[in-house]
Parts: C-alpha cells; structure tokens; sequence
C-alpha cells in the first residue's frame, strides 16, 4: 500500500542524485579547461 510513494521518492532521489553528479562532472571539466588555460598562460615553471 506504500509502493506508489517509496517509487516516488526512489525516482526523485534518482533525479537529485543524476543532478548531483551532472553538476560535479561539469565543475570537473570546466577546471580541466581552466588549469589548462592557466598553465599555457603562466607556464608550469611558476608551480
């Protein structure tokens, strides 16, 4: 009598968690670029 729910909250977790990792995989990416961009910039000799 409670499955409707728990689906419910099941596939809301699911989205929350695929949101979680969407935005984790992009800041992820954007530093890749952005350290990149830093050390073509800077060089690598100034570490």
């Amino acid at each position: 009598m409670f499955t409707p729910y728990f689906g419910r909250m099941s596939l809301e977790l699911q989205q929350m968690a695929f949101v979680i990792l969407m935005i984790l995989l992009t800041v992820s990416v954007i530093d890749y670029f952005c350290s990149k961009i830093r050390f073509a910039i800077i060089g690598k000799s100034a570490l």
